[in-house]
């Protein structure tokens, strides 16, 4: 009974206190900030089609590059629905089940070392170079390959030890579904094949080293030749049978480049192989968190720092009890060998960032190009896990695997809030549009400016949603959408008209139909621009200055009944504060519906309400005069004269010459003079 107990004890500390550290660990990283997450992105234009067209729409989406995703996503999407909640948990669970495979994967190189074994599944999981998981809906298909991945992995090490042959065809056959599976997911992590070989090899020299070179060669190429061959298979549909439309995905449109410039082309491989593996073994503990925690307030600074102290604390009580009597004062523990995890390590990462050298992309700490580390966090956990079994002592080891962890957990709680931020901004911009806007014209495009930093990124970001919103019925695309940038803002001001096509999706940008959408840094509203005269903030970015007077509000139907914004989606309606009254009397004055705008005002004179930006006093002074309200307009006008930087800047597009030219009546001059005294007669 004694050994029994003795037994369970060790089983107790070996698995069920890592797994649990493993879980506190995720949970610090992600699960805290998961309610705040959104959608990003690649999520629109998938939601929008499925929103439009259903699975089938899914479906076709993908045909033209990877026709098993768009099968795999349309089942995923008929699962979860439209809220970006389920869609966060489910790729969170998908991360956690790689995390699981790749712990079973480490624990048959290394079973009788849970101390390593662990800080490795730690790594793995928390990899501060690897900053998509936010982004869920788009990720979560990675996350399943990644996950069948690693699991194929696993059954093909745990194959080479099992006893029976029966039992070794099975692992096999699982193993090779699974490789199958992730393949035709995401066919960039086939360099996971190639680390395949080396664990592979790496199993079979352990069980045999007194074999000579040839006996071990004779060995692997009989275990490995099935996963070739499978390979192979692959290889040849996607390369010779299989025809790509999207050129990123095209191997012809590569390889032709290799062919046109072979040795530039072979250059850059050599030097871009050296400088992803900096990257994704160095650069990814520090470039990450200095970039994000720049970003961070004091407050979540701080939060930030404690939650990294808080997981440190967890690998120091787990650690503590995975340290064996015996090797408490040794070096390392004595069966593990750190050079053969830093070899693995590196040897098995490198080779999966290859496929994605030879594609003609790389790594590195920007729009989302980070996605190219993900499959290998295998190899970096190895190596890392190896160099912190290295030092001198347990104190060290225990203090550098607490460091490495804070850091990850830093810079994975920064990069959070951040996508935080994110959604948050996308949210005030299309509830403030549904305030301001009951209905678009068909054929309007928009032009939506956010902060620096958290800029749409293609057209589809605005397009989607705006068409979610304002045409929930339409199978097409019925709004355009635009990004503003140094290559649209020429086109804007020639005021072109042009088709594009993103997957299989075509729709018209007609920028003579444009309104532009501007939310300013700093806690200010969303503002409609365009019309005469300019009301544009201080804190307007110059591109939206530029743009304004080629924005088209009469696009606005402002007489329409207000539009329902599907709270499955864009979550629930902000709260009712000066936004909400300032979105509101600007549609009145659209309207000019001067007695709505008048009531409007007076409430949020009554209950103290202000702006961030003068701006957006304006039309609730000018309502609230042509309602006839003098006293209250006065008012308005006494603080919009208190902001010399305002008054300074909307008075400069005036002068006593133009005034007849911008104004339709008397009532338009006498709110202009009356702010700007340089026009007084």
């Amino acid at each position: 009974m004694k050994g029994n107990s003795l037994t369970d004890r060790s089983s107790l500390k070996r698995t069920v206190l890592p797994l649990l550290a493993l879980m506190v660990l995720t949970g610090l990283a992600y699960a805290l900030l998961l309610n705040g997450w959104g959608f990003y992105k690649d999520d629109w234009h998938l939601m929008w089609t499925g929103s439009a067209q259903g699975m089938a729409g899914i479906i076709k989406l993908f045909t033209i590059d990877r026709p098993f995703m768009g099968v795999l996503y349309a089942f995923t999407y008929r699962l979860l629905g439209e809220s970006p909640l389920a869609w966060s948990w489910f790729a969170l669970g998908a991360r956690f089940a790689s995390l699981l495979a790749f712990w079973w994967l480490v624990r048959q190189l290394w079973h009788d070392q849970p101390r390593w074994t662990t800080l490795m599944a730690a790594v793995f999981i928390l990899y501060p170079g690897f900053l998509q998981q936010p982004n869920a809906n788009t990720f979560q298909n990675h996350f399943i390959g990644y996950a069948a991945a690693l699991f194929s992995l696993g059954l093909s090490l745990r194959s080479l030890t099992v006893a029976g042959r029966s039992r070794r065809l099975a692992l096999t056959l699982a193993a090779l579904f699974f490789a199958v599976f992730y393949m035709l997911i995401y066919e960039y992590m086939i360099g996971l094949e190639a680390a395949r070989l080396i664990l592979m090899g790496y199993v079979l020299w352990r069980q045999a080293p007194e074999q000579v070179r040839t006996q071990r060669a004779r060995g692997l190429i009989k275990s490995v030749l099935p996963y070739l061959l499978v390979m192979a298979v692959f290889l040849l549909w996607r390369l010779v049978i299989f025809k790509s439309a999207r050129p990123v995905t095209d191997i012809g449109l590569v390889g032709s480049l290799y062919l046109r410039q072979p040795l530039d082309m072979l250059l850059r491989l050599a030097l871009e192989f050296l400088k992803d593996g900096f990257e994704t073994y160095v650069l990814a503990w520090f470039v990450p968190l200095y970039q994000l925690a720049a970003g961070l307030s004091y407050g979540s600074l701080l939060a930030a720092l404690g939650i990294a102290a808080l997981g440190g604390a967890v690998w120091f009580f787990t650690d503590n009890h995975l340290v064996g009597r015996d090797d408490a004062n040794s070096s390392v523990e004595r069966s593990f060998v750190p050079r053969d995890a830093i070899l693995l390590g590196l040897s098995t990462g490198l080779v999966t960032l290859l496929p994605i050298l030879l594609a003609n992309r790389d790594v590195h700490f920007s729009d989302q190009f980070d996605r190219y580390t993900l499959q290998a966090t295998l190899g970096v956990a190895l190596a890392t896990g190896g160099l912190v079994s290295g030092l001198r002592t347990v104190d060290w080891q225990r203090w550098a695997g607490a460091t490495l962890i804070g850091l990850a957990l830093v810079t994975q709680v920064a990069n959070g809030l951040y996508y935080q931020r994110s959604w948050e901004y996308q949210r005030q911009l299309w509830w403030q549009l549904a305030w301001r806007a009951p209905d678009l014209a068909d054929g309007t495009t928009l032009l939506p400016i956010l902060p620096a930093g958290y800029r749409l990124a293609e057209g589809y970001e605005a397009w989607a949603p705006a068409n979610i919103i304002f045409r929930p019925d339409a199978q097409e695309v019925a709004l355009g959408g635009e990004i503003l940038n140094s290559e649209t803002l020429p086109r804007l001001l020639s005021q072109q008209t042009y088709g594009k096509t993103f997957r299989n999706l075509e729709y018209v940008v007609d920028l003579k139909n444009s309104l532009v959408l501007s939310l300013p840094p700093g806690g200010a509203c969303l503002h409609v621009l365009g019309g005469e005269p300019q009301e544009v903030g201080g804190d307007e970015d110059p591109l939206a200055r530029l743009a304004a007077p080629y924005s088209r509000p009469e696009l606005i139907l402002a007489g329409a009944d207000p539009v329902v914004v599907p709270e499955t989606i864009f979550g629930s309606e902000p709260a009712h504060d000066w936004c909400y009254f300032y979105q509101k009397v600007a549609l009145a004055r659209q309207r000019g519906d001067w007695s709505l705008g008048a009531s409007l005002t007076a409430e949020v004179l009554e209950r103290g309400l202000t702006p961030t930006d003068p701006v957006e006093w304006l039309p609730l002074y000018e309502t609230t005069y042509r309602a006839g309200d003098m006293e209250r307009a006065n008012q308005i006008g006494v603080f919009l004269r208190g902001e010399p930087a305002f008054i300074d800047s909307y008075c400069s597009q005036f002068t006593t010459g133009n005034m007849e030219r911008l104004f339709e009546d008397s009532a338009q001059q006498f709110l202009v003079t009356n702010l700007c005294t340089h026009l007084a007669p």
